[in-house]
């Protein structure tokens, strides 16, 4: 597990919890359905925006930092990595990305995660 690039914001805003699916639905011909247990704990999966600075002239900004450790430490989403946990802001929780960051503007970019619980 690799840990957030400490150059970076963690300032999250505008969280949005929701939890996943943790079971497979078969259904029959008859029409009956049967849910099976996936895992014995619910993973959660959290929304938020973070603002980072960023500037076309400076390399070692620190939008470009995040993407630097985007693409090179955790292999564009592959890897896990450390954040905050939510549910107690004074530790950390294992995540991954469960989309691709985006990010809109220009001098301050506002860029949109989600992440899911490992």
């Amino acid at each position: 597990m690799k840990s957030w690039p400490d150059n970076v914001s963690r300032k999250a805003y505008g969280l949005e919890t929701a939890f996943g699916k943790n079971y497979t639905e078969v259904s029959f011909e008859a029409g009956t359905k049967r849910r099976i247990l996936n895992d014995l704990k619910v993973r959660k999966k959290y929304t938020f925006k973070i603002d980072m600075a960023d500037d076309p002239k400076n390399q070692s900004s620190e939008y470009k930092a995040f993407m630097n450790w985007f693409d090179n430490t955790i292999h564009g989403g592959a890897e896990s990595f450390s954040f905050i946990d939510f549910e107690n802001v004074e530790s950390e929780k294992e995540y991954f990305f469960a989309e691709t960051p985006s990010s809109s503007g220009q001098d301050i970019k506002t860029v949109s995660f989600s992440l899911e619980e490992a």
